[in-house]
């Protein structure tokens, strides 16, 4: 998507430009030409400002350094443009900077979308994988300080997960796993717990408690995915 080069907008200059801009956008009347133009600045402060999530995609099949990641990533930001114009109206500030929900996005659903596409794959149902918010935890934790602006834009887990623990839209985290609910179980695993610490910890034998987990992960995975998509 061809757009024009704007100076790099540095930091929380670049949260609150952006901020301003698709506020102003809500408030324009629906594919007006004045709603058109903020969105191609929305756009193209985005594409330009150097901090779109790139290095922690990954899907089951493709992933950075694969042969071809790049024609993969195009396709996803080609989707995620088109995305973010019919979506905008849908944009909460208080969940996030635009950055951080454009990147979110960009990285659960069109890049995985891209893929099977690109591939040539069978589709399969939307779902954010439990591990996935486990890596991002550690990545975060674990990334000096000069990175903090470029990883505080991507994806969230941390923050959908705590809401999707909050909300429990399915009920599926009341469901009890022998003396505990899964959503204890949940919250210790994405602390980093194994399932042996975490079986320990309750007094629990590992491999009864790590077969139950199984069973309903499945489930809960789906459910976030939707949870992630209808919220975020």
């Amino acid at each position: 998507m061809k757009t024009i080069h704007n100076p790099h907008i540095p930091g929380d200059d670049l949260d609150d430009y952006l901020l301003e801009l698709v506020l102003k956008t809500q408030r324009s009347a629906p594919d007006s030409l004045v709603r058109k133009e903020l969105y191609r600045k929305i756009l193209n402060a985005i594409l330009n400002s150097g901090r779109m999530q790139r290095r922690n995609l990954r899907s089951q099949h493709v992933y950075l350094g694969h042969p071809r990641f790049d024609e993969c990533y195009e396709e996803a930001i080609s989707r995620a443009s088109v995305w973010l114009y019919q979506n905008i109206d849908r944009y909460d500030p208080s969940r996030g900077p635009v950055m951080r929900w454009f990147n979110f996005h960009l990285a659960i659903r069109h890049f995985r979308d891209a893929v099977t596409d690109v591939l040539g794959l069978k589709p399969k149902k939307s779902e954010v994988r439990i591990g996935d918010a486990e890596i991002y935890r550690r990545k975060v934790e674990e990334t000096p300080d000069p990175l903090s602006l470029q990883m505080r834009d991507e994806v969230s887990y941390a923050d959908l997960t705590r809401d999707y623990i909050t909300e429990d839209p399915d009920a599926l985290l009341a469901t009890k796993v022998m003396s505990i609910t899964v959503k204890e179980i949940f919250k210790e695993k994405l602390k980093g717990k194994t399932m042996r610490e975490i079986a320990q910890n309750f007094n629990l034998k590992p491999t009864t408690l790590a077969a139950a987990w199984r069973r309903n992960l499945k489930a809960i995975e789906l459910s976030l995915g939707k949870y992630a998509e209808n919220h975020y």
